[in-house]
This record gives structure tokens, sequence and C-alpha cells, in this order.
């Protein structure tokens, strides 16, 4: 093969997500430093530190063959130097009692550098910070990923956008040095090949109107079958279904049912994991599938499925304009 949920009222973390960019022009700021997965916490104490790091180290990467970390965490006291203020994801954390009764979560982007999110979070004491430990990772993971969309909207090979006959009136991102590998009718397969590891993005549809995971495994092998071919006959993309993990949730203006799990080629040795957004097109009668697949046998593949995350997470109707 070549929204972060608010939490309830009697909760007392109060999340605000501040979108706006900072009032330079963006293009006029140094690029951003860091990995795909860095995150630098710095906080005002060296408890508040830990309060935040220790947590997002022990984050596990979902859907993956083995065992990965979600974050590359490092962790400093005290405030940013010339030097850190251009890490791509930073998280500064204030412990103070005197000042705050609840936990507040907020963030900004482009403060420093470009495609740069600084999230700030202001705590009363380190059990507060400590109980909103998946708040915190949630707002991390989203933060990367807008960051990640940014590049694949700005830089990426184009759109899938008529590609697929199925899917006309949606568009969706490709990352940066992919190139169409095949597909036919209602379904596209686009990829990017290293000598070490394959990404690839496929979309496909099938009719119906309401999403389901009751049958979604038997409807990916099926489309598998039929697009994304093994090297001799008989070989084809499935999937074990014992590894899928559904979840739905709401991204802008759609409902999307989110699968991640284990593929495997029939009658070969190869497999990796894989992340899937379905959506029901109801007006059209149609399900719209859009998939994220890597192969790097032998490779961690973290970095990798977070950047097909983002191309899918840019998934969305043709009419609206991207971030």
């Amino acid at each position: 093969m070549k929204g972060l949920p608010l939490p309830a009222a009697a909760m007392t973390v109060l999340l605000v997500l501040w979108l706006s960019a900072c009032n330079r022009r963006p293009s006029l700021l140094p690029a951003s430093s860091g990995g795909v997965t860095e995150v630098l916490v710095v906080g005002n104490t060296e408890e508040a530190t830990e309060a935040v790091a220790a947590p997002l180290r022990r984050v596990m990467m979902e859907g993956l063959p083995q065992p990965e970390q979600r974050y590359d965490v490092s962790a400093a006291t005290g405030t940013l130097t010339d030097v850190t203020k251009y890490v791509r994801c930073i998280v500064e954390v204030e412990l103070a009692p005197a000042l705050y009764t609840k936990t507040r979560i907020s963030y900004r982007r482009d403060v420093y550098a470009r495609r740069q999110v600084i999230i700030r979070i202001q705590a009363p004491s380190a059990g507060q910070l400590l109980r909103h430990a998946p708040a915190v990772s949630r707002t991390v993971h989203q933060a990367q990923l807008h960051i990640l969309r940014q590049h694949i909207l700005l830089d990426g090979s184009g759109e899938m956008e008529q590609a697929v006959p199925g899917m006309a009136g949606y568009r969706m991102g490709v990352l940066p040095g992919m190139v169409r590998a095949g597909g036919r009718g209602a379904f596209v397969w686009w990829q990017a090949d290293t000598p070490t590891c394959s990404q690839n993005l496929c979309v496909y549809t099938y009719p119906g109107d309401t999403l389901s995971a009751g049958d979604y495994v038997a409807r990916r092998d099926s489309a598998m079958e039929q697009g994304i071919k093994g090297e001799r006959e008989g070989m084809y993309m499935q999937t074990y279904a014992p590894s899928v993990t559904y979840r739905t949730f709401r991204h802008g203006r759609l409902t999307v049912m989110e699968a991640r799990g284990l593929w495997e080629m029939k009658g070969d040795a190869m497999g990796g994991p894989f992340i899937s957004y379905s959506i029901a097109d109801s007006s059209n009668r149609r399900i719209i599938v859009a998939e994220g697949f890597v192969y790097a046998p032998g490779r961690k593949k973290r970095d990798r499925m977070l950047e097909l995350e983002a191309a899918l997470s840019t998934l969305r109707p043709a009419l609206q304009g991207g971030e």
C-alpha cells in the first residue's frame, strides 16, 4: 500500500474560550517553536506547575497499537523568558487563593509568535487544579488541533471538495505534501509517504440519514474492500472490530460520530491505527465519512495521528469558511 463541554453549575470551573487573535498582525510575528505535541507548563509556584504538568504527563493517546503519552510536557516555575515565550503551546498557571474562588481557563492565540496558543489557568488551590485536570487536557488538545488546522488550511496540498461525487457541498483540508493516491466513485484517497511512515486520508459516502455505531464496522469494511487494496488479489483493508471506540460531539454546525481503532490488511501482515469522522447529511440522505490512518511499522504514531485528526476537524459545509 503506497466544545469543550462546560461543567455542571455545581462545579467551580468557568471555561472561557477567547478565540480572538492578538491585535498585532500574525504575519509580522516570528514562527512558534516546538513539536506537534509539546506543551510548556509555567506556574507561579512549584505546586501550581506540578498540579497541571503531572496530570498532563499521565494522559495517554487513544486508539494506538502501543502506549504513547498524548503530550510531551516540560515544566518551569516563574515567568516566560525571551526563549520560552515562543513555544507553540504554553500553559500559564496562577495559584492564588486570596484572589480566586473558582478555576478559570482561557486562551489567546498568536501572542508572541505565529500559530501559538497560550492557555491561562487561574485557581484558588492545587486541589481544584487536579479536579479539573480533564478539562485542562481537553483545552490543550483543542489548542493543538487549532494550531495544526491553521497549518493545513494555509499550507496544505488542497481540499477534498467535489473530488468525491457524494461529498458535493462539503470540503476538508489535506496535509501539506499529500497527493491523490486513488479512489473511484464515492471514494477518494490522499496519501503522504516517507521512508518510515505513510499518512492517509480518505472520504467515502453511503446512503442514510442517521449516525449509527451499530453498522459502522460493516460500512467501513465494505468501503475499504473496494477502495484500499493490497499488493495481491484478495488483500484489502479491514477493521479490527474489538478495538473500535466511539463518541459523538458537536463540531461547529455538525454532529460528528468519531470512531478510533485499529485496521489490518486481510491476507498481509500490515496494520495500524485509524480515526474517522462520520456526519449525517440528512437533506441529501447520505452519510459522509472522512478517515485518517497511518502505516508506520515499528515507529511511534501519535504525532502523525494528531495531524490527521486536525485534517478531519477541517470538515465543514462548503459555504462555511475556515477559522
